[in-house]
């Protein structure tokens, strides 16, 4: 079945051969993906990946659907529909607590929000121009080789940095890897500031882009360390915007993403945890995933479902509302394989 969901994602997606041929040989598992037939042909398939997630202040299971497509000319019958709602189940049978994905246009925000998502990933866009200036020392710029020798020291650095923002999606040591595999073949480099004993006290993965260089995430222990990242990347690619996706600051940033619930009585469990002090009762609908309708009660740090009764609930919501209730502040995500 391999060889025919690749068929479909090149007939479906515009990717160079060397990133097709990378992701079903590193990232593609037979037991993550979902098809439709139709008369025996394969016409519609997704990809199932699991990723951790820092979400106030624990640790959960995310799902994140990639490379869903059908064939153009079975689409409109509501295929992928029906695709979704069978890997929810699936997901949530695999202890999923979100499914998450990233719209690659504008207006499949609101088709994944028929089906429960809401858009609760975020990035504040920043563009820099740094004038000519000699680059630092301190900023190394590995062969793919190299990074992938010291693999275990950058992720190390990686993974702390990241682990300090509240709620973003995390990458295993693994995925890392792919990370930078994928950074290489899009002929991007990863920039390592280095401390004066050789670790590692910043980084930013940076690759140049149609109308300006990208820089899809960077992290740093100090704003000088920042900004001689951002000069290393202006040198290597001079004359060029640099555009920035940094982790969101407030409800102005940018839609990045979107996030479903797959197992409400968990989610609202971890955030009566984190919420002692929340006490209200919600009456939750959703039409795609059965056990997530009911009534709860948040009180005391916890969440119990409750039989419906003459009491007045102080919330109804749909699950998508649910979701944008539970993510006050945007999250992050970022380094996904799109």
């Amino acid at each position: 079945m391999k060889e025919e969901v690749c068929r479909l994602w090149k007939a479906c997606f515009d990717d160079p051969e060397e990133f097709v041929s990378f992701y079903f040989d590193k990232v593609y598992r037979l037991q993550n993906t979902r098809v439709v037939r139709e008369g025996g042909k394969l016409v519609s398939a997704l990809q199932m990946l699991p990723y951790p997630m820092t979400w106030l202040g624990t640790e959960v299971s995310a799902w994140y659907i990639s490379g869903a497509s059908t064939l153009p000319e079975h689409r409109g019958k509501g295929i992928m529909q029906k695709l979704l709602v069978e890997s929810f189940e699936e997901m949530h049978d695999r202890n999923g607590m979100f499914s998450i994905l990233i719209p690659q246009e504008e207006w499949l925000y609101a088709y994944y929000a028929r089906l429960g998502y809401a858009p609760v990933f975020a990035c504040t866009l920043q563009s820099y121009t740094f004038p000519s200036v000699v680059p630092s020392l301190s900023v190394e710029i590995p062969g793919l080789p190299e990074c992938l020798r010291e693999a275990s020291a950058l992720y190390g650095f990686f993974n702390r940095e990241m682990r300090k923002r509240p709620n973003c999606v995390q990458h295993t040591a693994v995925d890392f890897e792919w990370i930078l595999e994928d950074l290489y073949l899009s002929k991007g480099c990863l920039f390592v500031f280095r401390e004066p004993d050789g670790t590692p006290g910043g980084m930013a993965f940076a690759r140049p882009g149609r109308e300006a260089t990208e820089v899809p995430e960077i992290l740093y222990r100090t704003a000088a360390i920042q900004n001689e990242l951002l000069a290393r990347i202006g040198s290597y690619w001079p004359g060029r915007q640099m555009e920035c996706c940094l982790p969101p600051a407030d409800r102005t940033a940018s839609k990045r993403g979107m996030a479903r619930i797959l197992d409400a009585p968990g989610a609202l469990g971890v955030f009566a945890a984190t919420h002692p002090e929340a006490d209200f009762r919600l009456e939750l609908r959703d039409p795609l995933l059965p056990g997530n309708n009911g009534f709860f009660r948040i009180r005391n740090g916890q969440c119990f479902r409750i039989e419906e009764s003459r009491e007045k609930n102080d919330f109804r919501m749909e699950i998508g509302e649910l979701a944008a209730f539970l993510f006050p502040h945007p999250a992050h995500i970022s380094l996904m394989l799109e």
